[in-house]
């Protein structure tokens, strides 16, 4: 799990994240730059992908392991949050998954 300091808290503070938008098949990303010196990222998965909440905290926990994992925001101050548009993120492999999400971070994210 990621650390506390680099989660959002609260509805409200996830919903002052405008800016640019990176969008694939499975999630659309919103980020923008903030002043606290840390990344922080949420994962907002809606009832329409899945009514289970077992299958919605599942795809939090892989999104936020992936984060965690890569270190790629390290060192940036960045908000973004992942908004889920597909049930085929459960199933699609750790590995496909992270490369996807890297990719698109890197073409993005990471070029401000």
């Amino acid at each position: 799990m990621l650390a506390y300091k680099n989660r959002f808290h609260g509805h409200k503070s996830v919903s002052r994240v405008k800016g640019k938008s990176i969008q694939t098949e499975l999630y659309r990303a919103y980020y923008a730059n903030n002043k606290l010196g840390d990344f922080r990222v949420a994962v907002v998965t809606s009832k329409k992908i899945s009514k289970l909440a077992v299958d919605r905290n599942k795809i939090r926990r892989k999104i936020f392991e992936i984060i965690r994992k890569s270190r790629i925001l390290e060192e940036k101050s960045v908000d973004i949050v992942f908004i889920v548009r597909s049930i085929n993120i459960l199933k699609i492999s750790n590995i496909a998954l992270t490369k996807l999400i890297e990719d698109s971070l890197k073409k993005t994210v990471l070029h401000q």
